[in-house]
């Protein structure tokens, strides 16, 4: 950053640590953060984050970098105050992001290999919540989750970006829950993980839930203590599963 100013940048390292090129991203002139990062597949990179525009509002970004680290495109959600929470590789186009206001609601941005940006609504996380990831499905679809007053809200929008049906969840016995990661297993099963909310005799738990990828029904819930008292202020899960079936977080 210079003069007060921060902006986004990317730097590769070989695999003995020495750089092998930077890339500053963004507009110096304006502040812009680079939140979330995956590989295109081959050699290339999308990153997604948030920029001031000279409007001074934000706006989601996801950029291109080629092998060699240059911009190839930048795309722009048209989503004042957001920044992006997660990029997704899709085989069908570029890449689908997760773009959010805490606080303010979630919105679902499908980007083509040109870098034209198409913005899906998620009525489901509305005012009042905060979108936390997405997953997509195996008819091109997306899952995407959230939180809101202590409930896990899920949603799944179809392959045009129509929300098909939403659900809201919470552990059987009331107590609250934090959703961080979801992930979508090989038999179309929507697995969720995060933690309960703790309590001053009851710390949080880390939980792994399993859905209906057809309706958004809770198929099972699991929660295991791991002995860390403030997870909630701590944990930055992520959800992947194993070819046997396990789920990780």
């Amino acid at each position: 950053g210079f003069f007060g100013f921060t902006q986004a940048g990317v730097v590769k390292f070989s695999t003995d640590g020495e750089v092998q090129w930077y890339q500053l991203l963004g507009d110096p002139a304006f502040s812009s953060f680079a939140t979330t990062m995956i590989t295109d597949g081959a050699f290339g990179l999308y990153v997604g984050g948030t920029a001031k525009a000279n409007t001074n509002e934000q706006d989601s970004f996801v950029t291109l970098l080629d092998g060699a680290g240059v911009p190839v495109w930048t795309a722009s959600a048209g989503y004042p105050f957001s920044q992006v929470i997660q990029l997704v590789r899709d085989p069908a186009s570029a890449c689908v992001a997760l773009a959010g206001i805490s606080g303010g609601g979630a919105k679902v941005v499908r980007i083509a290999t040109t870098g034209a940006a198409t913005l899906h609504d998620v009525p489901a996380l509305g005012e009042g919540s905060t979108g936390v990831s997405l997953a997509l499905t195996s008819d091109g679809g997306v899952i995407v989750i959230g939180n809101a007053g202590g409930d896990t809200i899920i949603a799944k929008l179809d392959a045009a970006g129509t929300q098909l049906w939403s659900s809201t969840w919470r552990m059987s016995h009331g107590r609250t829950v934090v959703s961080r990661a979801v992930a979508v297993d090989a038999a179309g099963v929507t697995r969720i993980g995060g933690h309960t909310g703790s309590a001053s005799d009851n710390p949080a738990d880390f939980f792994v839930a399993s859905f209906d990828q057809t309706t958004g029904n809770l198929i099972a819930a699991r929660t295991k203590d791991v002995g860390f008292n403030l997870a909630e202020f701590s944990a930055r899960l992520g959800v992947a599963m194993e070819p046997t079936g396990r789920t990780l977080i």
